[in-house]
């Protein structure tokens, strides 16, 4: 197979590396068995709806694929979701994967695994329980991630959560730490139902239940996440600008932890801001002081009877009520999200409701069970791909 000494790719502001088996929870059998891990299945495949929303764009790094080697393959009774997915975000150059890197981009694994067992980053008698192939293949994964300074986003699986507990390298990024903050408060809301209501037995974060209920009413999953990608593409925006300007050269040290603060500030209120159903007043005022921007940035629609008597009560209201109201603002689409995630019916079916009718369909369209993980169509044989 040929190779090549060029850089297949290029980063910009926005992108990230997503582990490929996080795209395998796609795949899995949603049928109740004792052997199904509920909570894991359900963090990778959100990991990977959050990662393909709010990133701008994701790459999936691989291994040179040969005779020897044929890990670009899945098999699997539940291949449409997964194939949706490939097949739409590729060809709208979201998820972008490349099996063939240059050589200084190329870590080796082998070396890698080494350097794990000398530096004792995960304990030798854990590493021992490990596929060496397998957990060697994540660590190329993350050292890609690392080599090109981007977001990495791992699996749930034991190999992923011993390596990023033990060498603290998960690539901190802002994205990630709204969605992590905002899962949690909601989760917490959660334990109550799950306490008390027998129909709810696990938690489906946002960004995934929105998806599942859009793929319900009868979008495919691959659209359902182009659907929200359109709705959060200012939010990418304002985190790529919040990026650029934590990592602007010319700062001093105080500036710098100055930035941070207060964009990390900004993130925790409005994660947090997230669970809790809004207020009557909290959201007569929010939607006054959307109004009063709106019509002052359009004189057109400007009318001066109905908000004269506003701007004093407006400026009445606390400090912290205003700040509240414009990181609603800022975060609109955030807000817009927790509208959809409350009203949707049938929470707790929502995972076999959506994936239960394509498992039956696939069993026309794919009866060797067999999917590859590359671009294009999933289901061809990914040596065709360097004829």
């Amino acid at each position: 197979m040929a190779t090549t000494d060029q850089h297949v790719f290029f980063r910009t502001q926005g992108d990230c590396v997503i582990e490929d088996n996080v795209f395998g929870a796609f795949l899995s059998d949603i049928r109740e068995t004792p052997e199904t891990d509920w909570p894991q299945l359900i963090s990778e495949m959100s990991r990977a709806v959050e990662a393909l929303v709010l990133f701008e764009r994701s790459f999936v790094f691989s291994y040179q694929i040969d005779e020897d080697n044929d890990i670009a393959y899945f098999g699997t009774d539940n291949p449409l979701p997964l194939c949706s997915i490939i097949e739409e975000l590729s060809k709208e150059k979201v998820l972008n994967f490349v099996s063939l890197v240059p050589i200084d981009s190329s870590p080796q694994p082998s070396a890698m695994l080494a350097q794990v067992n000398e530096l004792q980053i995960v304990p030798k008698d854990l590493v021992s329980k490990f596929n060496e192939f397998n957990f060697a293949y994540y660590l190329y994964q993350q050292e890609i991630a690392r080599h090109h300074d981007l977001p990495f986003v791992s699996t749930d699986s034991e190999y992923a959560r011993s390596f990023v507990t033990g060498s603290n390298i998960l690539k901190y990024s802002l994205s990630q730490k709204l969605v992590q903050n905002m899962n949690l408060t909601i989760s917490k809301d959660f334990d109550n139902l799950i306490r008390t209501n027998r129909e709810f037995s696990f938690f489906v974060p946002p960004f995934l239940a929105v998806v599942l209920d859009k793929v319900i009413k009868g979008a495919s999953f691959g659209t359902a996440i182009l659907e929200l990608r359109h709705q959060f593409r200012s939010l990418r925006t304002m985190f790529m600008d919040y990026d650029r300007e934590l990592h602007a050269p010319d700062l001093t040290v105080k500036e710098q932890l100055k930035r941070s603060a207060r964009i990390v500030k900004e993130i925790e209120k409005a994660s947090s801001a997230f669970s809790i159903k809004d207020r009557t007043k909290f959201t007569l005022w929010g939607d006054t002081f959307d109004f009063l921007i709106d019509s002052t940035t359009d004189i057109s629609n400007f009318n001066p009877i109905k908000t004269a008597g506003l701007i004093p009560r407006l400026t009445r209201l606390s400090g912290q009520v205003l700040i509240n109201l414009m990181l609603k603002r800022r975060y609109n689409s955030l807000y817009k999200l927790k509208e959809d995630f409350y009203s949707i019916r049938g929470y707790s079916d929502l995972l076999h409701k959506a994936t239960t009718p394509l498992v039956e369909k696939a069993k026309n369209l794919n009866p060797i069970g067999t999917i590859c993980v590359l671009p294009g169509n999933p289901f061809q044989d990914p040596r065709n791909l360097y004829r």
